[in-house]
């Protein structure tokens, strides 16, 4: 009789254990990956028409990790404000790569860390900008309207906003290489943006970034894969867990040593 409701308990476990992956499975195949162009993280390279970026690059060895049958092709790009929308609304999408923040950590769930680089106040060498805080950089264009570019909702205007920059100064643009074409041809005096993005648009865009330098950091980039608040946690853990295993095993760094070039800085945090 032991023998028997011991059975009884084994398939019982198994039969739930196997639903319960069968859910996961099920879930993760649902995720709509969205993300936006914005070399070298995610962007369509112009010589072969595909998909590729330090961020993409990591997804697949993700799904690889975790036996998902994706490929680039089911990663839609967007615009970030519209991505940001579809993530705030849709339990089943991720958005990448995101910034993180102590208020985005409050508002949205992520599979990370990554460590690509550094966000900081990207100016032309010429220009001779030196900012050693936020009041330096707020009384030097106290009078000059709206000439530091960022993109709209992205992690720039908000990590210069939360250091103490003045929003009033702050030009919204969609895309990272109508931001650097602002930048040179002096319709922005300054950008406010990601290190490794800014030398990505500029190779794009032709223009040479070795005239440019960080002329204040404001932060180290820690970036990751965002989802909704109400996404599974089971399917979390899932990524996650597929996301440790392919930091452990190097392939992060071997990813990141594949696009990395440096800006000139002249400021440190």
């Amino acid at each position: 009789m032991r023998f028997l409701i011991t059975l009884i308990l084994f398939f019982s476990i198994l039969g739930s254990t196997l639903a319960q992956e069968a859910r996961i499975q099920n879930n993760l195949e649902q995720i709509k990956w969205i993300t936006e162009p914005y070399p070298p993280f995610s962007y369509i390279d112009d010589k072969d028409n595909k998909l590729k970026g330090i961020m993409i690059d990591i997804l697949v060895e993700i799904w690889k990790e975790a036996g998902l049958k994706k490929e680039r092709k089911d990663i839609d790009i967007y615009p970030w404000a519209r991505g940001v929308y579809l993530l705030e609304n849709d339990p089943l999408v991720c958005l990448f790569g995101m910034g993180i923040t102590k208020k985005r950590r409050e508002k949205y769930k992520f599979v990370s860390p990554f460590s690509p680089g550094v966000y900081g106040l990207i100016a032309k060498k010429s220009k001779n900008y030196h900012f050693n805080s936020f009041n330096e950089l707020n009384k030097k264009f106290k009078d000059k309207g709206r000439v530091i570019g960022v993109i709209r909702n992205g992690y720039g205007s908000k990590i210069f906003v939360e250091h103490g920059g003045n929003p009033d100064l702050l030009y919204n643009v969609s895309v990272g290489d109508g931001l650097v074409r602002m930048l040179a041809m002096d319709r922005l005096e300054v950008i406010s943006f990601g290190e490794l993005s800014t030398i990505a648009n500029m190779k794009k865009e032709k223009i040479d970034y070795k005239e440019y330098e960080i002329v204040l950091v404001l932060k180290k980039i820690i970036s990751g894969y965002a989802f909704n608040n109400k996404v599974d946690p089971l399917v979390l853990n899932t990524l996650q867990a597929a996301f440790d295993k392919i930091v452990k095993k190097g392939i992060t760094n071997s990813i990141l040593n594949n696009y990395i070039d440096h800006l000139d800085r002249s400021a440190m945090d």
